[in-house]
């Protein structure tokens, strides 16, 4: 299979992108409509890691997208396939870590004696719009520095300040999208959309970050 990162330019860097977003949106609609008998399959799993109400599917489909962005796009640096397995394991806490996050933030925001009360404004509360940005914007903020920081431990390509802050920033805005995926009234399409741009703009940002490295690296060579 043919590297994509040969010979970066601005046409690869485009291509890489739109492969790796392609793929993300790919792996968000498997998220969203996960079949029936693998849900079943993981609950026990989900149950002892305490995210049985989500599930722990969606960090797989997109760890596994991940991390052979990893290995696919990389350069000889990132590890190839001797870090798949690392940067999978991540990928994964990362989700579980972004949804114990959610759960936590939102049932303190669920409580009469909000965060607001406790700075100070007593009788303050918080609109159920607001609980749901909120939430998501922490959860995805802090799925996403446990995804990017923690893949960087292992990946070379990705240990920049600057690319693990933005995956950060991506993070957090796709976050924002949970107030969609807990809206009754949208049924499939509330999650889908969370999960189709939560995992392709990060994918997207991923092939970015390696496209750039490798295209710094080939320019040291000449």
């Amino acid at each position: 299979m043919k590297n994509l990162m040969t010979s970066p330019n601005s046409n690869t860097l485009f291509k890489s992108v739109l492969f790796m977003a392609t793929l993300g949106l790919l792996s968000g609609s498997i998220s969203t409509f996960q079949p029936e008998w693998i849900k079943s399959a993981l609950n026990p799993v989900s149950s002892v890691l305490g995210i049985d109400g989500i599930g722990l599917f969606p960090g797989l489909v997109f760890a596994s997208i991940f991390a052979f962005g990893v290995w696919y796009m990389g350069k000889p640096q990132s590890g190839g396939w001797s870090l798949c397995l690392p940067v999978y394991l991540t990928a994964v806490i990362a989700w579980i870590g972004a949804v114990h996050i959610a759960l936590f933030i939102y049932d303190v925001l669920d409580d009469p004696i909000s965060l607001l009360q406790s700075f100070g404004q007593p009788g303050a509360t918080v609109s159920e719009i607001e609980q749901r940005l909120i939430t998501g914007l922490i959860a995805g903020a802090t799925g996403a520095s446990i995804l990017f920081a923690g893949s960087a431990l292992f990946c070379v390509p990705l240990r920049s300040l600057w690319g693990i802050s933005m995956g950060c920033l991506i993070g957090a805005g796709a976050g924002l999208l949970l107030w969609f995926a807990l809206e009754s009234d949208l049924e499939y399409l509330g999650p889908w959309l969370l999960f189709a741009i939560w995992q392709s703009s990060t994918a997207a940002w991923l092939a970015y970050l390696l496209n750039r490295s490798a295209e710094a690296e080939n320019l040291n060579e000449v």
